[in-house]
């Protein structure tokens, strides 16, 4: 029976829907073949309860109608007709409809209620799951002197499988980390929690090692979840006295780094040079070449270092940004995000935040969110 509830679960409600008519429909058949002496009331219940519970009340009360007509017409077939016609010969098949209709509505309508308070309950533990999580995301940003940032996270449902947080390494360096959980819901929540709990309890004691921080958290999580549980993580420690960032990028989407420039031709066939108001940025993006954490015993990470600079821009996100979509199923890409910095540069890195999510929110329109939206955007002053 688990087995069959589960497999119906993943179903279509148009899957079930067409199921449970055939089913009805042979049971019709079977029910006039054995003739009006023997009813097969009680297996027209089987295709009612399947569809109410996964299709939902209306179609349960439709399929309760249609059942009791077939059940009336063949308790009728066996009634032999009379010439002489009175009205209890219409208040009895009356009678008999009515009282094959109302069990069928009543089991229909009592069994939607029970369906809808476990859904209402679910949704609440789900609504306290989410403001739970959103308190282990950080509260408040601690203070750099030469670094202005803002982090946020935007969930597709209740829980997310995004995170991002700002960790204080030393009272002159922030450690900054964007991740991306691998599933979602619960199972997801419940990863990042965890990696939330690994980062800000070992962050401190490896300082600017990244390396073997990554190393660390990789055989925490690698020990404690299956292998089809990995996390994408970007993480780097920046430094509030020399400005610099040193990183592992383990599987994320590559941060962005608008680095001001006042030389107007292209350094390096790597970087692309952009002129936002009067002056020229190279657009760089960040990455380390690393492994996901948690798939693999031994994976092998890369730390890199980049000297920033004052004005410097640094976009860090999860993929649900790049791949949100509109209702042509086009993705937003990278390359929007990093329009929407060429012309907002001067805003500060709350107001640059607000003009990528609204470009996104009007991007996407009236579609639905299918994954979590995490950013950080920092800027050196």
């Amino acid at each position: 029976m688990e087995f069959i509830l589960n497999h119906l679960s993943k179903q279509s409600k148009l899957s079930i829907l067409i199921r449970a008519y055939l089913t009805m429909g042979i049971i019709a058949i079977l029910d006039s073949i054995s003739g009006p002496q023997v009813s097969g009331y009680v297996f027209y219940l089987i295709p009612i309860l399947i569809v109410t519970w996964f299709a939902g009340r209306r179609q349960g009360l439709v399929l309760s109608f249609i059942s009791s007509a077939l059940i009336f017409i063949h308790i009728m077939s066996g009634t032999q007709p009379t010439t002489n016609y009175k009205v209890v010969d219409i208040l009895i098949p009356l009678w008999k409809f009515t009282e094959t209709l109302v069990p069928l509505i009543v089991i229909t309508v009592v069994l939607a209620a029970m369906k809808k308070i476990e859904e209402d309950k679910l949704q609440a533990e789900f609504k306290l799951a989410g403001e739970i999580q959103s308190y282990l995301l950080p509260q408040s940003f601690p203070g750099m002197k030469s670094l202005h940032y803002t982090g946020m996270c935007k969930s597709n449902a209740c829980v997310s499988g995004d995170y991002y947080d700002f960790i204080p390494v030393e009272s002159n360096k922030l450690g900054i980390a964007v991740g991306d959980i691998a599933g979602k819901g619960i199972s997801g929540a419940m990863l990042m929690a965890n990696l939330q709990g690994l980062l800000r309890s070992f962050a401190p004691m490896y300082g600017e090692n990244v390396v073997e921080l990554m190393n660390k958290i990789n055989h925490c999580v690698y020990t404690s979840t299956d292998a089809s549980r990995f996390v994408t993580l970007f993480y780097g420690v920046y430094d509030d006295l020399n400005h610099s960032l040193t990183y592992v990028n383990a599987g994320q989407s590559y941060p962005i780094l608008y680095r001001r420039t006042t030389n107007q031709h292209n350094p390096s066939k790597t970087f692309k040079l952009h002129k936002i108001g009067s002056n020229f940025f190279e657009k760089i993006n960040i990455d380390s070449n690393s492994t996901v954490l948690g798939a693999f015993p031994d994976a092998a990470f890369t730390q890199q270092k980049v000297q920033l600079n004052r004005g410097d821009i640094i976009i860090i996100f999860s993929d649900g940004l790049s791949d949100a979509r509109d209702y042509q199923n086009d993705n937003y890409g990278e390359d929007r995000i990093a329009a929407i910095v060429e012309g907002n540069a001067d805003l500060s890195p709350i107001r640059l935040q607000e003009a990528i999510m609204n470009d996104i929110n009007n991007f996407v329109g009236d579609q639905i969110q299918f994954d979590d939206m995490t950013l950080v955007v920092a800027k050196v002053i």
